[in-house]
């Protein structure tokens, strides 16, 4: 569809394609014959790729896969149940939070660019990589921790854990972003909003190929360098 009011931290676009089981959504209108099966690998510059039904299968070596869930009270959107986040070998449990959860606790969205998690969450999570990372602070931009640095390689790494199984090493280009234009680097995720779902953005995303299996309820996921499936 086209957008007509567009806002948000990024770059405005002139509409978004709806991927959800949302009824009007391009998945649901395909029909039966693809089986609500697609996938997508974001290179996170230039051109990706999506695909439908059995082209979609994700499979093979390095292959890992998550539960996926679906609420009543939010039937459009895909969940996936995220146990924790390591900044290194330091793993922050969700356990004995609020944002615990058996039954998903937040969004996968291939629309949205930024991770956001509950605020009380991520600060323990700044916390973390804040032990670890020696350069100074820089101001904070839309509320991200930052640091001064023109090296990416100096921050530590970050892996997100997903019940059914799927730890997912996230290469530093898709936590850490470079902000103003150059001398800085900010960790790529946000404190959202109390009264909004949490969300796992594309940026977080990139180069994994992401595959959406709705009947058998699973969302896999395989490193792989998506500029090169062109």
């Amino acid at each position: 569809g086209c957008g007509h009011n567009n806002s948000g931290l990024v770059s405005t676009t002139s509409g978004i394609v709806g991927l959800n089981w949302a009824a009007t959504s391009l998945t649901s209108q395909m029909g039966e014959r693809f089986l609500g099966l697609l996938s997508y690998c974001f290179s996170g510059t230039g051109t990706s790729k999506i695909n439908f039904g059995e082209n979609a299968i994700v499979a093979g070596d390095g292959t890992v896969a998550a539960d996926l869930f679906r609420k009543a009270d939010k039937p459009n959107n895909y969940y996936l149940n995220l146990d924790a986040i390591s900044v290194n070998d330091n793993r922050v449990e969700t356990l004995g939070t609020p944002f615990y959860a058996t039954d998903g606790n937040i969004v996968i969205d291939s629309g949205t660019t930024y991770t956001f998690l509950p605020g009380s969450y991520l600060e323990q999570v700044k916390a973390a990589v804040e032990s670890v990372v020696t350069a100074e602070r820089a101001p904070s931009t839309y509320g991200m921790l930052c640091y001064y640095s023109n090296l990416i390689d100096i921050f530590p790494v970050i892996t997100m854990h997903f019940s059914g199984g799927a730890d997912l090493v996230l290469d530093n280009n898709n936590v850490y972003v470079n902000m103003g234009g150059g001398g800085s680097f900010c960790l790529a995720l946000m404190d959202g909003d109390p009264m909004q779902v949490s969300i796992f953005g594309n940026r977080a995303q990139n180069n994994f190929l992401v595959g959406y299996d709705p009947s058998s309820m699973v969302v896999s996921f395989k490193p792989t360098d998506c500029s090169a499936l062109f």
